[in-house]
């Protein structure tokens, strides 16, 4: 054999060896397997085992139970050594010593491999050890990413003296955060995406030469007003929406080992000017693959906001360095932008800066509670921006003060002053009634927004965060608890078979420990089609019809966003509304502010003008809150519950899995589909009593005209946004998209539409509006 020969041959065995160990690694870390656990089953695969007698009685096997005790995932230590003979004569003694019994083994005997080693003075190492070298070599490559710690957590532990039982012992110790930089998660992600050919990723030459006409239609279809711009301004218009990715955060507490966390997550969001759609990559779903969220940070926190407040500086710190782009593998630059924050309502709350639920429940509008379920007054709230909040706050005197609440325990001097500087007369007031003035135009702002903390007068723009918005509708949490309000008090509503029915099918999908959105979802299905068996009030089933088709809206794909689909929502959600105020006018179970709460306004007020400018399917939680229950899960399984040793497991393995099953548990969304062919496509809706504050919110479409978006019938108005309707093209109005218009944007649209609408002398039947 030639040198060469054994050469290769050694590759051929290190490759195998590497891919081996490489296999090994995975089936540890992305299958909740404790290294104790994953040694014991390596060495059971080696050991020889008696032959077994005939006659004799089977033996089971003892199956190996996962350890708690030593999963040190400290990839900073070293493993071990183990005591070895010294000497080159007497090491070649044992092992010739070691080949003389190998050779006297016979296949009765049980060998204890460990036990070996240690008797001829050979370093075994571990299947823990060994799992540690490979994870040791991925994060040195950036495979794996373990973060820097940024926030310590001091804490105190008692124990009894191990010398005097009869003394307590006080041990202090630390655990840092984790923090995974923004710029290595946007890096990994532009990466993996273009590694999936997921990106349009082209040249400037590719623009350059692409035609005025098929310049428009590319920019139309994107939403894009082309109106007035020259071919060069085209081009590079295209080419500038065309590299520029919008992400968005999320974060929420829960508890794992015992002890509360916060997590924190980022993730992209589809935009077809970036990603390619599913035309275009087909029996692929895009947005689902692109939207998938990545661990930012990790670290032990209670949900107080001085232990979240914490966190506000690394945070704001991995903001900032959106300023610089970053680059394909073709060297084509990418410019990221910080689009939106979503999460459920004290998520909400704490980002924008207001009180955690109370007299101001909303983040959006800062509607009051007490008319929060009237419509038409909820309808003429209007969004604040993080800048009009910065704004509020800085007109003042109290945040020179610094701390947490700001506003609170005022005296009545620094009342007068907070007053006084927003034009409000307090001459002759006493302090309780300037305290209901000053909470009356805060609407909720109770502290300056979190990533605002470390420099409140900060520019937006110089800190990344003059796009960001917090939606103020999250279909997840919004759909569950309103479902849940109006489950509670139909079942209040009905009697005989018909209450039977619906007990049936509330025991089979809402009587469990942990109920999921997808749940309320499935039941809210099941409950209209059997609703409709039995001779009940029309506007209770109406109520389960409507209820159905939102959450359909609200969960449908970017490509699935038409016009139609726009009209639908704000036509549903308001005819739901009205359903809701007729039947449940005084509830039963639950007080009139939680039955028309929060989660009602979201979604009849803020999920209409939301999904103008975005797909709300984008804004679902669904990922994240899995990943909570993936890293709870993980820890029970795999974890010594060593403080310190909890979150870098979770980080570790949370990649593993993400990275060997990549395609995210769709099932839930799947038996939701199926359940909802059964109750037909949606039809048109039809108005026969409406508010005049609903046809302000659809004035772009009845701009038009009669028969284009709507049409005058015997019972009112109806508006053609059926599904049927949805192959029809119409040229106007054109969607939005986050990418060129906001929140306040939108209303700022309908407003002038609206007054486009009354110059126009657009009528409706005035029997069917009310003022």
């Amino acid at each position: 054999m030639s040198k060469s020969d054994g050469s290769c041959g050694k590759k051929v065995k290190e490759c195998i060896e590497d891919t081996m160990n490489e296999t090994s690694m995975t089936s540890v870390m992305a299958n909740r397997i404790s290294w104790k656990t994953f040694d014991t089953l390596r060495k059971s695969a080696f050991e020889l085992k008696p032959a077994k007698k005939r006659g004799a009685p089977e033996e089971k096997e003892p199956q190996a139970q996962p350890s708690h005790t030593d999963d040190s995932t400290d990839l900073h230590s070293e493993p071990p050594a183990k005591k070895c003979r010294r000497g080159s004569q007497e090491n070649d003694i044992d092992i010739a010593r070691l080949l003389d019994e190998a050779r006297s083994w016979t296949p009765n005997d049980v060998i204890n491999w460990s036990e070996l080693g240690r008797r001829y003075g050979l370093t075994i190492p571990n299947g823990g050890q060994i799992i540690k070298q490979i994870l040791q070599k991925y994060v040195e490559s950036g495979k794996l990413l373990v973060g820097e710690k940024v926030v310590e957590t001091k804490y105190t532990t008692y124990k009894v003296d191990a010398t005097d039982t009869s003394k307590v012992v006080e041990a202090s110790s630390c655990v840092f955060a984790h923090k995974i930089r923004l710029l290595d998660i946007r890096q990994k992600l532009l990466k993996k995406h273009e590694d999936l050919g997921l990106i349009r990723n082209k040249p400037d030459e590719y623009y350059d030469t692409l035609p005025t006409t098929e310049l428009k239609l590319m920019l139309e279809a994107l939403g894009e007003n082309t109106e007035g711009m020259l071919d060069t301004e085209l081009s590079m218009h295209l080419k500038t929406i065309s590299r520029q990715r919008y992400l968005k955060v999320w974060h929420d507490h829960s508890s794992i080992s015992g002890h509360g966390h916060l997590l924190v997550t980022v993730s992209c969001i589809y935009d077809p000017a970036f990603y390619y759609s599913p035309l275009e990559v087909p029996g692929v779903d895009v947005q689902s693959i692109v939207e998938r969220p990545e661990l930012h940070i990790l670290g032990r926190s209670s949900s107080s906001l001085e232990d979240q407040a914490s966190f506000n500086q690394c945070r704001l710190d991995c903001i900032k360095e959106l300023a610089a782009p970053i680059s394909t593998s073709t060297g084509v630059p990418v410019k990221d932008f910080l689009r939106f924050f979503h999460g459920d309502g004290p998520a909400q709350q704490y980002e924008a800066g207001n009180s955690v639920g109370g007299r101001y429940p909303c983040v959006g509008c800062g509607v009051e509670s007490t008319s929060i379920h009237t419509l038409e007054h909820a309808f003429k709230c209007r969004t604040r921006t993080l800048k009009e909040r910065q704004e509020f706050i800085l007109n003042g005197n109290a945040w020179r003060n610094g701390g947490i609440n700001i506003f609170e325990k005022l005296k009545v001097g620094q009342l007068r002053k907070e007053l006084g500087t927003r034009g409000i007369p307090t001459k002759g007031m006493k302090k309780p009634e300037m305290e209901e003035s000053f909470k009356s135009i805060r609407q909720g702002i109770t502290n300056i927004p979190p990533l605002l903390q470390p420099n409140p007068t900060a520019d937006l723009e110089t800190i990344q965060l003059h796009r960001y918005e917090i939606a103020p509708c999250e279909p997840l949490h919004d759909l569950k608890g309103h479902f849940a309000n109006i489950i509670d008090e139909t079942e209040h509503l009905l009697s005989g078979n018909a209450l039977n029915a619906f007990k049936q099918i509330k025991a089979a999908y809402l009587d469990k420990t942990t109920l999921r959105c997808s749940d309320y979802r499935r039941a809210m299905i099941l409950m209209y089609l059997k609703l409709q068996e039995f001779n009940i009030d029309q506007a209770i089933t109406e109520i389960f019809q409507t209820g159905v088709h939102i959450s359909h809206l609200l969960y449908t794909h970017e490509y699935n966003r038409k016009p139609s689909a726009v009209l639908a929502l704000h036509n549903t959600t308001f005819l739901h509304g009205l359903l809701c105020s007729q039947v449940f006018q005084k509830p039963v179970t639950m007080t009139t502010c939680k039955m028309f709460g929060r989660f009602f306004h979201s979604l009849t007020a803020h999920s209409p003008i939301l999904f103008r400018i975005i797909s709300t399917r984008s804004i679902n939680t669904e990922n994240e809150e899995r990943i909570f229950g993936q890293a709870k899960a993980i820890t029970k399984a795999t974890s010594c519950n060593r403080p310190n040793e909890v979150i870098t497991n979770i980080l570790l393995r949370v990649q593993m899995e993400q990275a060997a099953h990549d395609v995210m548990d769709d099932r839930d969304e799947s038996q939701v589909k199926k359940l909802s062919k059964a109750v037909g496509p949606r039809p048109n809706s039809v108005f026969s009593n409406a508010l005049m504050v609903q046809f302000e919110q659809i004035s772009d479409f009845l701009l038009p005209g009669e028969g284009v978006w709507w049409k005058h019938v015997a019972q009112g108005v109806e508006f053609l946004d059926g599904e049927d309707e949805e192959m029809n093209t119409r040229i106007e109005p054109k969607l939005m998209h986050y990418r060129g218009q906001s929140l306040p944007d939108v209303e700022l649209y309908l407003e002038q539409k609206w007054e486009e609408c009354i110059c126009s002398g657009i009528t409706v039947p005035a029997s069917s509006v009310k003022y």
